[in-house]
């Protein structure tokens, strides 16, 4: 039985461990199993770029590698200089992907 080509491989593969990091954050979070979701989390935006080919979009990969670093500097948010980075971050990533957005033509309409 063939696999399929490369690209469903991947498709696979990154679906497969995007679920098993995001299990692994949740329950190292509901757990209280810090070592868990400090090796979990940091893996969710790396895992997202290879699936969403974030290597052929330097501002998708800026805006995936500032939501690693938040991630990282947010699993312990009570201290405030890692708050602070992980802020700043989330906000490095906000911006990549509004450019994002509007180069994709996407417009804030009021609506009426």
């Amino acid at each position: 039985m063939p696999l399929g080509s490369s690209a469903t491989l991947v498709r696979r593969a990154t679906a497969l461990a995007y679920a098993a990091a995001a299990a692994g954050t949740i329950v190292g979070a509901a757990t209280h199993r810090p070592v868990v979701q400090t090796v979990c989390k940091p893996l969710l935006m790396p895992v997202l770029a290879v699936r969403s080919g974030a290597h052929r979009s330097p501002l998708l990969a800026a805006g995936l590698s500032a939501a690693t670093l938040g991630d990282l500097a947010m699993i312990d948010p009570d201290d405030d200089h890692r708050f602070s980075l992980g802020a700043s971050s989330f906000a490095v990533m906000q911006g990549c992907w509004s450019v994002l957005l509007y180069r994709n033509g996407s417009r804030v309409r009021p609506h009426h």
